[in-house]
């Protein structure tokens, strides 16, 4: 297929989708790297200190006016939150309110504190430009603050964020060599400045031999590799299992992490 038809056809399929909203600027490639593995949130539940888990229930609402609608996420125990969403070609606004546990690790039922969030991004599918702001209410300063932007095209998608409140530096892209099988790469550099100065490169893949299923691998400069095989089961149901090996560790500990995860769409 000749590649100025490929362009035209992506030109006219996302001219009217807009920017989408924060988390959307880097999605792909956080996808691939991170999605589905075996990870826990701040505050988990726990067992015997080897065994962590929690619930994520999410849902978003049809539109309530045109282009407003309702977010609502429970992470279970760690966090909760309400949002309203605006979307237009140019524009992708959300602010809400939540709240956050005070653990940092198994949770103890020590309580929770309340925060406010507002995040917006300006452009559009190709280019865009975005900021996300948290405030924790209980101590009158900011949790939060980074600010994004990504670089869009029919070949590649690349993004550069600064996170913990502009303290680390992201890039990140991501490319796909054939839709149909859903095969991937995507890479990672992040550097923090003031903590440790430190640098982590990840890179991924992902494939999918059969219409159902998917198959992922990972790699950092950490010396961690992971792998992740999920199935797609009646459009409804998605079982990943995840497994996750630390070359620098002792041969007893190397294998750092399994996982298992199911999410139900409705």
């Amino acid at each position: 297929m000749p590649s100025n038809f490929k362009l035209d056809h992506f030109f006219k399929v996302n001219m009217s989708k807009g920017p989408g909203l924060y988390h959307d600027i880097g999605k792909k490639a956080r996808d691939v790297l991170y999605g589905d593995y075996a990870h826990q949130p701040r505050t988990h539940f726990g067992f015997k200190n080897n065994i962590r888990w929690n619930f994520d229930l999410s849902c978003q609402s049809p539109d309530i006016l045109q282009g407003v609608s309702a977010y609502f996420r429970f992470l279970v125990p760690d966090s909760g939150r309400v949002e309203l969403r605006y979307l237009n070609d140019y524009f992708g606004i959300a602010a809400g309110a939540g709240v956050r546990s005070y653990e940092d690790g198994v949770f103890r039922g020590e309580g929770y504190y309340p925060v406010v969030n507002v995040s917006g991004v300006a452009g559009s599918t190709f280019f865009s430009l975005g900021t996300d702001v948290t405030f924790n209410v209980a101590e009158g300063s900011f949790e939060e603050f980074r600010v994004g932007m990504s670089f869009n095209s029919p070949f590649i998608h690349s993004s550069v964020n600064l996170d913990d409140k502009l303290d680390a530096v992201k890039a990140s892209c991501y490319y796909s060599f054939n839709q149909l099988t859903r095969t991937a790469v995507a890479a990672e550099l992040k550097h923090n400045f003031s903590t440790s100065g430190k640098t982590t490169l990840t890179f991924g893949a992902q494939h999918s031999m059969f219409p159902y299923t998917l198959m992922k691998a990972r790699m950092n400069t950490d010396f961690k590799m992971s792998a992740l095989f999920r199935l797609d089961l009646w459009n409804k149901l998605l079982l990943a299992f995840t497994g996750e090996m630390n070359m620098m560790a002792s041969d007893s500990d190397k294998i750092s992490k399994v996982g298992v995860s199911m999410a139900f769409n409705l």
